[in-house]
């Protein structure tokens, strides 16, 4: 909208030189300056005159068609020499500016410079080879000679809109593109974030799992340590028992024997009962098959005393325990 006002007030301020000659013989003249919302016919009724006067007065062709910014002439003058010195400095200005070239300065467009020289900012752009009109540098030197300023139209009106509605198009573009380089980077820092946080998930799962394997590794270490002790103390100990059992039963064993050799011989090695002698009382059948004969030594009828016991009974035990119930074995 901003952009429209400007174009309409340059309009109105080239309609308004080229009213020079008309407004030159206003009597008792008015001038008004047109708002945005104003129409001919509040403004005739404002001042008390008529639509068509104010048409004649200003060379308005279109009375529906006024633009802000414009000046308007409001009633009439006898003297045509007051508005012609009126008049003069602003001629005379122009002629001043009028140069041949101007450097940019900060604040300046193309609009107001148009204004300053005489001409139009299509004429300036053309001139100075500008593409878009919005766009001028501090320290660019302008050409301002060349094809004067005509007077405002619907055609110059339609050019200035178009090279607006260009520049409107390149700001756009150039903020989307904008817009999307901004998104791309926001989008690329978020996937290296993304990713960063993947990767320490990634190593501290890692390292979770190489920690419970581990503890699943000592876990059963421990525990097959543990059973290996548990068997060795299990061993152990039965050994300890076969070993205590051992020496226990070999303790009755002796002990029955003992008892055998008492009752049958009271351990004389020369004690004789008929055919039977020594200290087991064996036959002379059995000396004779285990080697000892009439042999008095101890130690040799002792070693068949046991023979005798182990083919026949197996052990001292189980030849004592026959002897309690027979009296012999």
């Amino acid at each position: 909208m901003a952009i429209k006002n400007k174009l309409l007030v340059a309009f109105g301020l080239a309609g308004s030189v080229a009213l020079g000659q008309n407004a030159a013989s206003a009597d008792s003249v008015d001038q008004y300056t047109i708002k945005a919302g104003d129409t001919l016919s509040a403004i005739a009724s404002q001042y008390k005159t008529t639509v068509a006067q104010l048409a004649k007065d200003n060379n308005i062709e279109n009375v529906d068609q006024i633009f802000v910014g414009k000046r308007l002439v409001i009633g009439q003058k006898t003297s045509q020499d007051k508005p012609a010195e009126q008049n003069a400095p602003a001629k005379q200005e122009a002629q001043t500016e009028n140069t041949t070239s101007y450097t940019v300065k900060s604040g300046d467009n193309l609009w107001t410079l148009a204004q300053r020289f005489n001409t139009s900012v299509a004429n300036l752009a053309s001139l100075n080879n500008i593409q878009n009109p919005n766009q001028l540098s501090v320290g660019q030197i302008l050409k301002t000679s060349g094809q004067a300023a005509p007077a405002a139209n619907e055609n110059q009106g339609d050019q200035a809109s178009q090279a607006d509605s260009q520049a409107q198009a390149d700001s756009a573009a150039a903020k989307q593109k904008v817009d999307e380089e901004a998104a791309a980077q926001a989008k690329a820092a978020a996937d290296a974030r993304a990713a960063e946080q993947a990767k320490a998930q990634a190593d501290a799962d890692a390292v979770a799992q190489a920690k419970a394997q581990a503890d699943a590794n000592a876990a059963a270490q421990a525990k097959a340590q543990a059973d290996a002790d548990a068997a060795a103390q299990a061993k152990a100990q039965a050994d300890a028992d076969a070993a205590a059992s051992a020496q226990n039963n070999d303790q009755a064993e002796n002990d029955a024997l003992q008892t055998l050799i008492m009752k049958e011989s009271s351990g004389r090695t020369t004690a004789r009962n008929g055919i039977y002698f020594g200290i087991g009382q064996l036959s002379p059948a059995l000396r004779a098959q285990y080697g000892i004969f009439d042999s008095t030594d101890y130690n040799e009828q002792l070693r068949a005393m046991k023979l005798y016991i182990a083919d026949r009974y197996g052990t001292a035990q189980n030849a004592l325990a026959f002897h309690l119930s027979h009296n012999w074995y």
